[in-house]
């Protein structure tokens, strides 16, 4: 606790802590190989390149496949870059990022925060969940009016 011996130890571990998991998880293994790759191959494998659908995704997906090759031989070997990096055992470092994978679920932005236990007032003043929700609905606009092109409202 603040005043304790070790309170500038311990706020220090919980900011690394953090960040590795920021860094790691949610960006380089969710964003990137879960989010970015998967949308990239579905995208290629079940639409033409001329589908409107692959059209919308491709500004989205654009150059995923380099960034995720370069960071698959840079950062995941044991050994490399982003083991180095990180305070992790070797069997550690492994069992961490297939943790992540098998953990992984699709939640829509706007569900993300329900069954969390957090409270109302905190949820309608937290500026990541409101600043997420304006991207995520600018987002879902953009999406639907680039299909409206193609699409009638009908279909």
């Amino acid at each position: 606790s603040p005043g304790d011996e070790l309170w500038e130890e311990a706020k220090a571990s919980f900011r690394s802590s953090l960040g590795t998991s920021v860094t790691t998880r949610d960006h380089l293994a969710v964003c990137h190989w879960i989010v970015a790759n998967g949308l990239q191959c579905a995208a290629r494998e079940a639409t033409s390149k001329d589908h409107p659908l692959r059209r919308l995704l491709k500004q989205f997906y654009h150059g995923t496949a380099t960034i995720n090759d370069q960071a698959r031989e840079l950062l995941l070997p044991v050994g490399r870059l982003g083991f180095r990096n990180f305070a992790f055992t070797e069997d550690s470092w492994v069992s961490y990022f297939s943790d992540v994978f098998e953990q992984w679920s699709w939640v829509p932005f706007p569900k993300t925060f329900e069954g969390k236990g957090l409270p109302e007032p905190f949820l309608e003043a937290w500026p990541f969940k409101q600043d997420g929700e304006l991207l995520w609905n600018t987002f879902e606009k953009y999406t639907r009016d680039f299909l409206r092109i193609f699409y009638s409202d009908s279909a």
